[in-house]
């Protein structure tokens, strides 16, 4: 439940620049708790987020926060591209 509290709340208050998706997926990597992509088609653009669906709650809304961080830089492609030790 706070999960999607979480997930509402960054919508309407921390609107990204492009619509944004939000899902909790199994993932391939074991240390991967989530990712963020712009996702670019021929009509639209928008910004995918996955969280890793098998870790604990907290730890889902701890990387969607970090997730989000990083859709914010969306609109910044030379930031959005570098990581670094986040």
């Amino acid at each position: 439940m706070a999960y999607n509290k979480a997930v509402m709340l960054l919508k309407h208050y921390h609107p990204l620049v492009f619509p944004t998706v939000v899902k909790k997926e199994k993932v391939k990597e074991d240390d991967l708790y989530g990712s963020c992509e712009v996702k670019v088609r021929k009509d639209s653009t928008y910004i995918k987020i996955v969280i890793n669906k098998d870790i604990d709650e907290i730890a889902q809304i701890d990387s969607l926060i970090h997730e989000w961080a990083h859709g914010r830089l969306a609109g910044i492609p030379e930031e959005f591209e570098s990581h670094g030790p986040l």
